[in-house]
């Protein structure tokens, strides 16, 4: 039984050609067969009847296609003989070619039935389906011949499209969140110059304004002019660092360590007394990747963590066999909860004055990497965020 089973499934995984040749020579033979058992009955009906019509001792010459009879014995027509043996004749020579069309008709229709039909329905529903833009039919073919590998390419198409969707539905995403954030925290100096500007038509025209005040509002004019163009311009850092292109090249952890100290050293003069402490557990001396990503991922995260910090911070570097991570850890208040929800997503800041596109950028970066980031509380208080890098 399973000497069959292995038969069977070998013939239905055989290649398009060699089924269409098994079919050709079936019905090749299927045809020869037919074609003889007919040429036999035919011949046997010719000689019945020549019996039944009294002519023996017959002699029959082949001119031009026709029987003729030329000699006979007894009293019969042989015109009469002669029309049936021609009739017999074309009989015998159509049912030859039905014995052949039909088994063309056959074989055709086999093998399209077997080899043809399933896997043609399926990709004409695939395209359908693909038509109305939903992507959900699954249009496998189990199958290891040409056919079943047509339908395993449109189902990775399927599924590249499908993936194709969905990052373009996140950009859009992403895009929509930037632009919301972006439209909300402008309409703060958009407001602010309102009012200031409704002041001054109020009272200038009535003399009713020092020129002190005059100057200060129109330095304050000034200032949230700049903060507009602050904004303009940390939307165009955000497109800059999505459209980073990784240069990834062979970096010693010495020469990694080296560059995070001094920006360390950096810090420390900007006159906030903060213990910095760097510690680093290595498992390979040599990393694959793009160091200024990296140096600009690890900047963003100590000047955002020297902004919660109280007397230190803390740098954990730690090498695995495919990646290299980076905590940083401050002793500030932590996040909170709708921080750790939100911490990543641009112009979200608990800080006065700040436009929250640190961890933004950091994440964009991560994941340009190959990487991610992650937000997290310590158990002994402050904040930690981790990055992690593919380097191979």
């Amino acid at each position: 039984m399973d000497i069959v089973k292995k038969i069977l499934w070998k013939w239905e995984n055989i290649a398009l050609r060699k089924t269409l040749a098994v079919y050709i020579f079936v019905g090749f033979i299927t045809a020869i067969l037919c074609s003889s058992v007919f040429i036999i009955f035919f011949e046997n009906w010719k000689t019945t009847v020549l019996q039944v019509n009294g002519v023996q001792g017959v002699e029959i010459l082949l001119q031009g296609g026709n029987y003729q009879v030329i000699s006979a014995e007894g009293d019969s027509s042989l015109e009469k003989v002669k029309r049936q043996i021609e009739i017999l004749k074309f009989l015998e020579i159509v049912s030859v070619l039905i014995c052949g069309g039909g088994a063309i008709l056959c074989v055709s229709h086999q093998y399209y039935k077997r080899k043809l039909e399933e896997p043609l329905r399926i990709l004409k529903r695939e395209m359908e389906f693909i038509g109305r833009d939903d992507l959900s039919f699954d249009c496998s073919y189990i199958s290891n011949d040409e056919m079943g590998e047509i339908c395993q390419a449109f189902n990775c198409m399927r599924k590249q499209l499908i993936k194709n969707q969905k990052n373009l539905w996140e950009l859009m995403e992403s895009q929509r969140e930037l632009n919301a954030a972006f439209a909300h925290d402008i309409r703060t100096p958009l407001t602010v110059m309102r009012g200031y500007t409704q002041m001054l038509l109020q009272f200038y025209p009535a003399g009713k304004l020092s020129e002190d005040k005059l100057i200060e509002t129109l330095l304050m004019l000034e200032k949230q002019t700049e903060r507009i163009e602050q904004f303009s311009l940390t939307m165009k850092e955000i497109h800059t660092m999505e459209e980073w292109r990784v240069n990834r090249q062979p970096l010693s952890m010495k020469e990694l360590v080296q560059q995070i100290n001094v920006t360390l050293q950096g810090l420390s003069k900007e006159g906030k007394e903060i213990h910095l402490h760097v510690d680093v557990q290595q498992d390979k001396e040599k990393l694959i990747c793009d160091k200024n990503l990296i140096q600009e991922v690890v900047d963003n995260l100590l000047i955002n963590a020297l902004r919660y910090a109280k007397k230190e911070i803390n740098v954990l570097i730690q090498t695995e066999e495919e990646g290299l991570c980076i905590y940083v850890k401050d002793d500030g208040e932590g996040f909170t909860k709708e921080a750790l929800m939100k911490a990543a997503r641009p112009y979200f800041s608990t800080t006065e004055g700040h436009f929250g596109l640190g961890l933004t950028i950091c994440q964009t970066l991560c994941k340009k990497h190959g990487g991610e980031l992650e937000v997290l509380n310590s158990i002994d208080g402050g904040g930690i965020v981790s990055v992690y890098f593919m380097t191979i």
